[in-house]
């Protein structure tokens, strides 16, 4: 059998019928046609008149004490960092308390020109009575929370 010549003209030749490329810009595309709209994984469109329309960003919905509403997107059996709360601060009070204790004892036992100097001791024993006071104040503040709900 022989090959049939093809048949297509100078300027058929010139221009190719498809563009190659990836992804779904323009693959098949026939010359002088308009661009493929972009689609998702699954061949839906992503823009234009046939793109399914997005939905609203959802307002932040509380309730009437001011906590933050279900809105169905987090799971329901998502674990709280409550227990890990809790168990910082009883493991660290003590400790910010037994620091305020010892700061203070060697701010008492350091004289005006002492090296280093009792500012430094009175600032440290200050710090660490603060932190007592927060974590104090976190293991409070969880409790009333899992009395709550």
């Amino acid at each position: 059998m022989r090959h049939q010549p093809d048949h297509k003209t100078q300027a058929e030749h010139e221009r190719p019928d498809t563009d190659v490329g990836g992804g779904n810009y323009g693959a098949g595309k026939v010359w002088g046609e308009e661009t493929p709209l972009r689609t998702d994984a699954h061949g839906r469109p992503l823009e234009g008149p046939n793109a399914r329309p997005r939905a609203p960003e959802p307002a932040v919905k509380t309730d009437i004490t001011g906590r933050r509403r279900r809105t169905g997107s987090e799971p329901r059996t998502a674990r709280s960092d409550l227990d890990l709360r809790v168990f910082l601060s009883s493991v660290f009070a003590p400790l910010f308390l037994i620091g305020t204790g010892v700061f203070a004892y060697l701010a008492a036992r350091a004289g005006a020109h002492a090296s280093p100097p009792q500012g430094l001791w009175i600032g440290l024993a200050a710090a660490c009575a603060v932190l007592t006071l927060a974590a104090a104040a976190d293991i409070v503040l969880v409790q009333r929370r899992r009395r709550r709900s």
